[in-house]
Order: structure tokens, then C-alpha cells, then sequence
């Protein structure tokens, strides 16, 4: 298998098949058009994403080597189905020329070279071996889509390549199988022809797809995830909140083990969220919704944080068009004392200081690269530590987005000692870090 998210084209040993995805980034308003015209853009994005997971589960089935030749953003397909793929930038110019360009450059050692797209969610590995073994016994081999085109193309040989990529066929029409066979056939070039699927261009495509069971249901971009331990007090009205106002996002609470009603509120609350179970620390909380979760992007809420209406459509659009690695968003006490302001204030420009946010403060993390990472088990600083690994000062980004608090430690005017107490724990986290970093430098081999 290719190595995880590498970029570059993967060392190949001669004569080993090699599927090359052509795809485009995940990106709002970019993607399936004509489906954007029916159900509207983030609808539209929401199909794409899944239609990217059902291409992955396929290649990951698979089990051979893979690239991902892609158009767009490469930070929005990293954080995508696809990202663990090696990938490579598409040439410009027509559809012909970059399929092409793309199967030319995987035909190395004299393998056998595949190329699919993204719009078919009926794709299995079975379909990618019996292209290959028809390639195998012809010189090219197609998998028929039901539109009168292909969503797959097998080669063996550049010429047999040059035919099938001619620029005059008539691309993207219903008679663009029929017309290749043709001039195949006219070459004397027989080819094979593997299982029919359906892909996924309109409306109606995916309804349609839906209701064989082809295409799951829409993947969200975003997940959102609170961790409970005893937070029974809170989580009823963290649960209301996010039902009145999480729209199309994903919702997983992770109980730490409560002895009160915190798991049974979860349970029986009529949004319904995912309820996981993870003890041992918030950061196995965190591992274990990270895993669990299916949006691109995890939102992580405190019990005791209310959002406002409409803020998780807004996080949403935001996150799709900004696609940052890690942020958070802007934290206000429900006390509106000039120290709570103040400390509102801190909490910002120390996250954009230190590249990492506090869980009072909503922070969130492209999922495939947390997971990639590992939940540190860093005490109460698990997410300022992911934030800072994955993007540090400078690039981690506080979103337009508010949300508010408790600070239920500052009650009763524990103020400055609760804050002393913070920065007591920070300064022994900051030494018990360095100190384990220096021991790590200091042990390497020259």
C-alpha cells in the first residue's frame, strides 16, 4: 500500500497494476454542478465527500498501489477520504488530455495501469481486479457506466492509450463508450469490458443510488463531539442547543465513565447524537470520537457551551472554504464581568500565541490529520497540545464563530485562584514537556 498522505507519485515495482484516482478537491461550490443546481451547493459538497469515501473504501480494498491525480486545493483533499493517498496535481487542459497524462505516467515496468474517477459509489475492489485481468487479456479494458460512458479504463500500452484518449470523442456524451470501442475496433484493438455501474451526475443519479443502497447516507463535514464525565447538570442544555442549530453536522457524545445521569441524558435526548464509551482520560475520549466520527473536520464542545443559532452552519461554511489544520472558536463567558471579558480576551491571543486552544474554547482539528497524530495525554491541555502538533502559531485559526461558557470554576469568586492555579499546572506542563523533548534530542544517535 502507498504510504499515508505522502505527496509524489509511489515507488511502483515493475510489473504491479497501479490505480490512479482523478479527482477534485472537496471544495463548496466547486464540485457537481449539475447536482448543485437540483439540491443547492453545500447539499451537492456533502454528496461529493461521500462519493470520495465510497471511492477510498474500494482503493483501500484493494490492497495494490494508488495515486490520487487531483484538481483544486491540495489542503482540501489532504483533509478529504482521499488524503492518505499520494497525490499529484492534474496537467491542465481537457478531461482527454489529463486522463492521458495521468495513465501515461503511472505506465512504468510495463504494468498494467487503471484510472477512475469519484462519481460511483457501487465501486468495489472486485471491480478494480477484473479490470486488471482483462487488461490482461486484451490490451485495454473499460468498466460501462449506466450513462453510456466509463467509469473505469484499464491499459497495458501507450498506444493503445493514445487511441482511447483521443481528443475528437465525444467526451462526457452518452455515446462515449460506443465511440471508443469504435475506434478501437477500427485499430484492431479488442477490448474487455467489466461490470456496469451507475454514477452519480444529478438529482435523480443519487436518489436513485440511495434507494438501491449504492450511496450512503451524506458524510458531514463536520462532527461534533462532547466529552462528559459526570456533566449531567450540563448536558441537557448543551444537548438542546445543538439540536436547535446543528443542522447537517454529526453529533457523538463520549462518556468517561459518569456515575450520574450524564450517559442516560445522552441516550434518550430526542437528538439522538452517537454515544460512545472511553475511560482512562479525556484524550481517550478524544482518540475514540476521532475514530468514530465521519465528518472532515471535529468540533470539540464542554458540556457547559452553548452555541448561538445558526453558529454551526456558519462554522460549517467557513470550514469548507478556509480548511485550516487546527482553530477554535471565539469564547465568551455567560459572566460579562470586566475580568471575564478580560479573561475572554486572553484565551484568544494565547491560543494565537501558542498554536493550541483550551477546551473551554471550542477547539477543532482537520480529522485525518488528529488522526494521523494521536491525542496527546497531556492532562487538561490534550487539545492546545493537538493544536499546536498539527498547526502551531501562526497557523492555527480562531473562527468567526461564537460560543458560550460557564466558567464554572470561577464561581464564587475563585477567580484568581483558579487562574493561578491554570498557570501553576501550564508552567509544570511546559517544563515536563521540555524537559522530555531535551531528553529526546540528547538520545539521538549522531
Amino acid at each position: 500500500m502507498p504510504h499515508a498522505g505522502g505527496d509524489g507519485f509511489p515507488h511502483t515495482p515493475a510489473g504491479e497494476p497501479i490505480v490512479v484516482v482523478l479527482a477534485r478537491a472537496p471544495e463548496l461550490g466547486l464540485v457537481k454542478s449539475r447536482l448543485a443546481r437540483d439540491v443547492g451547493a453545500a447539499a451537492a459538497l456533502d454528496v461529493y465527500r461521500t462519493l470520495l469515501a465510497c471511492t477510498a473504501r474500494a482503493v483501500r480494498a484493494w490492497q495494490g498501489h494508488a495515486v490520487v491525480h487531483f484538481s483544486g486545493s491540495q489542503a482540501a483533499l489532504a483533509g478529504s477520504p482521499l488524503g492518505w493517498l499520494p497525490r499529484l496535481p492534474q496537467v491542465d487542459g481537457s478531461l482527454a488530455r489529463r486522463l492521458e497524462s495521468a495513465l501515461a505516467s503511472a505506465l512504468t515496468g510495463g504494468c498494467t495501469a487503471v484510472a477512475i474517477g469519484s462519481d460511483c459509489p457501487g465501486l468495489r475492489a472486485r471491480h478494480l481486479h477484473e479490470l486488471v485481468a482483462l487488461a490482461g487479456a486484451h490490451r485495454v479494458a473499460f468498466g460501462p457506466a449506466a450513462d453510456g460512458g466509463y467509469w473505469g479504463i484499464a491499459v497495458r500500452d501507450r498506444e493503445a492509450l493514445a487511441i482511447c484518449c483521443a481528443e475528437d470523442l465525444p467526451w462526457s456524451q452518452p455515446t462515449l463508450l460506443h465511440a471508443v470501442l469504435a475506434r478501437l475496433a477500427a485499430h484492431g484493438v479488442r477490448a474487455g469490458l467489466g461490470a456496469t455501474l451507475g454514477d452519480v451526475d444529478d438529482a435523480e443519479d443519487a436518489r436513485r443510488a440511495r434507494l438501491t443502497g449504492a450511496l450512503p447516507p451524506a458524510a458531514p463535514l463536520l462532527t461534533v463531539v462532547v466529552p462528559v464525565r459526570d456533566d449531567a447538570l450540563a448536558l441537557q442544555g448543551c444537548l438542546d442547543g445543538l439540536r436547535r442549530c446543528a443542522g447537517a453536522a454529526e453529533v457523538i457524545v463520549v462518556d468517561g465513565g459518569s456515575s450520574d445521569q450524564s450517559r442516560a441524558i445522552a441516550v434518550q435526548h430526542a437528538l439522538q447524537p452517537r454515544v460512545l464509551s472511553a475511560r482512562g482520560g479525556r484524550d481517550r475520549q478524544l482518540a475514540a470520537a476521532f475514530a468514530a466520527a465521519r465528518g472532515d473536520y471535529v468540533l470539540c464542545l464542554p458540556a457547559d457551551a452553548r452555541l448561538p443559532g445558526g453558529a454551526i452552519q456558519a462554522l460549517t461554511a467557513w470550514l469548507a472554504v478556509v480548511r485550516p489544520r487546527a482553530g477554535c472558536l471565539r469564547r465568551h463567558a455567560a459572566a460579562r464581568a470586566p475580568l471575564h471579558r478580560w479573561l475572554d480576551a486572553w484565551a484568544r491571543l494565547r491560543a494565537a500565541w501558542t498554536g493550541g486552544a483550551y477546551m473551554d474554547q471550542g477547539p477543532f482539528f482537520l480529522r485525518a490529520a488528529a488522526l494521523r497524530c494521536g491525542v496527546p495525554a497531556a492532562g487538561p491541555y490534550d487539545t492546545a497540545e493537538l493544536g499546536r502538533r498539527l498547526a502551531g502559531p501562526g497557523r492555527f485559526t480562531i473562527a468567526p464563530v461564537p460560543m458560550a461558557v460557564s466558567c464554572r470554576a470561577y464561581a464564587g469568586g475563585r477567580t484568581a485562584a483558579v487562574t493561578l492555579r491554570h498557570q501553576r499546572l501550564r508552567l509544570r506542563h511546559h517544563l515536563r514537556t521540555c524537559f522530555s523533548q531535551a531528553v529526546s534530542h540528547g538520545g539521538r544517535a549522531p
